[in-house]
């Protein structure tokens, strides 16, 4: 999971940089996201073939790590512009740690989550409005 976080990061870090259309930001989305299915198909294909074990047979962690990994295929952070020498693109988004600190907080009942992280303001989207209460006191 932390690969694909990995892989947007990267992707968008090496874009060329010049205007940030909706159009360009969609460009380097797209690029970002054929890679990771690229990578997740290899990995499934080598789990098929039993060279490699992708989860734990634990049912409660496979459970866990397969509600992880939904979250992140159905969220995407944002692509904006750097401020540092040289100008390149920058990834800014919840990563797969983050999500599973959520899935944490959400099944302990907790009744509000409290990061320094300013990406954590998407889990409200991610998760659904009536997810508990998200504070980011930056």
């Amino acid at each position: 999971m932390e690969i694909i976080g990995v892989i947007r990061k990267r992707v968008v870090e090496k874009a060329i940089y010049g205007e940030l259309s909706a159009q360009r930001k969609e460009e380097i989305r797209n690029t970002a996201e054929t890679l990771s299915k690229e990578f997740i198909d290899k990995i499934t294909k080598l789990a098929e073939q039993k060279r490699i074990l992708l989860v734990n047979p634990d049912r409660i962690l496979s459970s866990y790590l397969e509600d992880t990994i939904g979250y992140l295929q159905n969220y995407f952070g944002s692509i904006d512009e750097s401020h540092e020498q040289p100008q390149m693109f920058h990834y800014k988004g919840l990563g797969h740690y983050d999500i599973q600190h959520a899935i944490n907080a959400r099944d302990c009942s907790a009744d509000e989550l409290i990061s320094f992280d300013k990406a954590f303001s998407d889990l409200r989207e991610l998760f659904g409005s009536d997810f508990l209460k998200v504070s980011v006191p930056i």
